[in-house]
């Protein structure tokens, strides 16, 4: 790891570099005091498998331990860290540069992969921006085997920061892709089977395969790796799904794959595969697909939230009403919400009227008890979690850009909200939300409650498809040619639909297009 921090410190083009004597966990090291604890942490190997909010500073999770003279607390530190933690020399690596004579302490990575070899008719991995999943098919039947957090978080939680940090020169986007690749590799190691294929969003397919970014980066975005391929990773070969376009990945071929295959749709049909990227297909027949794609953040994650996690035993993704005020399932102090979670509490608090359709606390709610929960713009759950407006506002931002991106593909195609048969969501919502939450919180429209089916491991089970089925990969590749894809930011009124969104009652107040 000395070499990569070696060449991190010296391919920066800022004049001449400012070096630091320091230590982490007791190895003397010489560390750009330019650049915060938490950058150099990453490219020496840790919080690979943190869910981190990368640098937002509201997350908590990475957390290092200064020894001897210890910095004076940041705001964000304040914010995210008990008093005694702080007393114990604990701090936000995202928040802190190094400085002489430091000495720091950081936990170790302690994800473990499955030493036991499995025997599956096809592989499939499944690389989001966030997490890593795989599972596979063996005798017609589908298993779910793992999931992990990307290691490439330290570098940003979202695509934007991901290419920004690979655009820092070959070093950056070599360490990326070696991180993802040694994950890959384990894997791989660990199964035994003759198909083997793997999908994600185009900038994590780039990211593994080396491939410049740059072409992914500025304008005019454009592929110069459209998938339909295979790879070699472990030895094996690896079928990657076609790449639609720079926004739209391999990740929505595959959702397409198990939608055709598995279900036998109904046209015209909605696809919404929704991640840190928001990824969206219309499917007006076989021979007509419009596409494309909305910038999402973590947030439906619970990443870069106040309280947010990803599920986990300390965290809560399901709150309800009762005759004490509202009620969670899970542990009742110092807990995590994820953004289920997050949803739902919204949602609850909209129909009690403790916070209004623009996305202000109100004194107006149904339960006075639960008034004396608001201080300082934040409602309390316990003494130590809140929901504040900038939680609410991250969520507003998400179904704006969701809001947009439908209204966008309706008018490209002349339809009628009314005319979809089916909408069909995958992602992080999973099996864990509801048509009416999400309705109520204004993703959608009232007149898809009936149309909207949930699929868990879509992308998985597409893969599976795809990787172990020559004849249907053919018909499938052949529909997705067809695609027809739109980059909404060059879109004159996408701000202006986009503006329009940034409330609850998107749709209780639009005309019918």
């Amino acid at each position: 790891m000395r070499d990569v921090l070696h060449a991190y410190i010296y391919c920066r083009d800022l004049g001449e570099e400012v070096l630091v004597p320091i230590k982490i966990n007791n190895k003397a090291q010489k560390l750009d005091s330019e650049q915060r604890w938490l950058e150099h942490l990453f490219l020496q190997g840790y919080f690979l498998n943190k869910a981190l909010c990368s640098g937002l500073g509201r997350c908590g999770e990475c957390k290092i331990r200064f020894k001897g003279r210890v910095p004076a607390p940041t705001l964000k530190d304040k914010q995210c860290l008990k008093e005694k933690e702080l007393a114990y020399g604990l701090r936000l690596a995202c928040e802190h540069f190094p400085e002489e004579g430091e000495e720091v302490f950081v936990a170790p990575n302690l994800y473990d992969f499955a030493s036991q070899k499995i025997k599956l008719d096809t592989l499939a991995i499944d690389v989001g921006t966030t997490n890593v999943k795989w599972g596979g098919v063996k005798q017609n039947k589908f298993y779910f085997l793992g999931k992990k957090i990307n290691p490439q978080m330290g570098a940003g939680s979202e695509v934007v920061a991901r290419l920004a940090f690979a655009l820092r020169g070959n070093v950056f986007r070599g360490y990326l892709q070696r991180i993802i690749r040694e994950d890959l590799e384990k894997i791989i190691s660990g199964v035994e089977s003759n198909n083997i294929g793997l999908a994600g969003n185009s900038v994590m397919i780039y990211l593994i395969e080396g491939e410049d970014v740059r072409c992914l980066s500025r304008h005019p975005f454009f592929l110069t790796f459209k998938g339909d391929t295979w790879l070699k990773i472990a030895n094996q070969d690896v079928y990657i799904p076609p790449l639609l376009s720079p926004f739209l990945g391999a990740d929505i071929s595959a959702d397409f794959a198990y939608v055709q295959k598995n279900i036998e749709p109904e046209y015209p049909y909605l696809f919404f595969d929704l991640g840190t990227n928001g990824e969206i297909l219309l499917v007006i027949n076989e021979n007509k697909i419009l596409g494309t794609s909305v910038a999402l953040g973590p947030a439906l994650e619970g990443i870069g939230l106040r309280f947010g996690g990803i599920f986990s035993e300390n965290s809560v993704s399901d709150f309800y009403l009762t005759s004490h005020g509202i009620g969670w399932t899970g542990p009742k102090n110092n807990f995590k919400i994820t953004g289920t979670g997050y949803l739902k509490l919204i949602d609850l608090l909209l129909r009690i009227n403790i916070l209004d359709r623009r996305g202000q606390f109100t004194s107006q709610g149904v339960f006075y008890i639960l008034n004396n929960k608001i201080q300082n713009n934040r409602f309390y759950l316990t003494e130590d979690v809140f929901l504040d407006l900038k939680d609410v506002e991250e969520i507003l931002k998400v179904k704006a850009a969701i809001n947009t991106g439908i209204n966008f593909l309706f008018k490209k195609a002349k339809l009628n909200i009314k005319d979809v048969s089916q909408v069909f969501v995958t992602g992080f919502l999973g099996l864990n939300i509801t048509q009416n939450t999400l309705i109520n919180i204004g993703f959608f429209p009232f007149e898809w409650e009936e149309k909207i089916l949930f699929l868990e491991n879509s992308v998985l089970q597409g893969v599976t498809l795809l990787a172990g089925d020559e004849v249907l990969r053919k018909n499938i590749v052949r529909y997705l040619k067809q695609v027809q894809t739109f980059n909404l930011s060059f879109q004159s009124d996408f701000i202006q639909y986009f503006v329009q969104a940034m409330n609850f009652d998107f749709w209780r107040n639009k005309e019918t297009f």
